[in-house]
């Protein structure tokens, strides 16, 4: 009789633990659990690649062929592709470089978003002016190089790294001048009284520690 009397209680204590829990709560645990799930489930498919921007891959100078080397005063193609399609197509492309001098360098504004290459006259680069050093190529759209990236559009592309260079002018055979040479006969008297007295001077030393 008492054990069933306990039974009895602990069965109510439950009964009334559990009608406490749902009155406090707005929601069954249960089903707490399930929305949990289901937001999760939503918002890793709702992520997918609309949070990826678009990018862009060189072709012409291939980036796996390492750094290229241009002449200033030549002509310059420069040739890419979309890596990935970006969702908002671009109105324009804008083309520049940065120089290890931190100069900025416009080579191409507003042209066909369709375009995949372009070719460069650096001759035409006057202001400001091209010099030896090494430029990083950017290729954005019509929003420019200081646009945020943004999920759907594309994306900066400045993973291209190449060098300019400035040839020396071309000088006559005739008008050169050799700095280390020695022309018409003359004798090449120092270096050779250097040498001697160098080793004069080695052969008394030794001779000196020798006695």
């Amino acid at each position: 009789m008492r054990s069933s009397l306990r039974w009895g209680m602990v069965l109510v204590a439950i009964c009334l633990f559990v009608s406490f829990t749902m009155q406090v709560s707005a929601e069954p645990w249960w089903k707490r659990q399930t929305s949990s799930d289901s937001g999760n489930n939503g918002g890793s498919n709702g992520g997918g690649n609309s949070t990826n921007t678009a990018a862009i891959q060189m072709t012409t100078p291939a980036v796996t062929q390492g750094k290229a080397l241009f002449k200033i005063g030549s002509k310059v193609t420069f040739g890419w592709k979309y890596q990935t399609t970006p969702i908002i197509k671009p109105q324009a492309l804008n083309i520049l470089s940065l120089a290890s001098t931190k100069t900025w360098y416009t080579i191409a504004q507003n042209i066909s978003a369709s375009a995949t290459s372009f070719e460069w006259n650096t001759a035409d680069q006057k202001n400001p002016p091209l010099v030896m050093a090494d430029y990083t190529l950017y290729i954005t759209d019509e929003r420019g190089k200081d646009a945020p990236a943004t999920a759907g559009r594309l994306g900066i592309f400045n993973g291209l790294v190449f060098s300019m260079y400035l040839p020396q002018s071309y000088t006559p055979l005739d008008e050169y001048t050799c700095a280390t040479c020695y022309s018409d006969g003359s004798f090449p008297f120092v270096p050779i009284a250097m040498t001697f007295a160098v080793t004069a001077i080695t052969v008394i030393s030794f001779s000196f520690f020798m006695i």
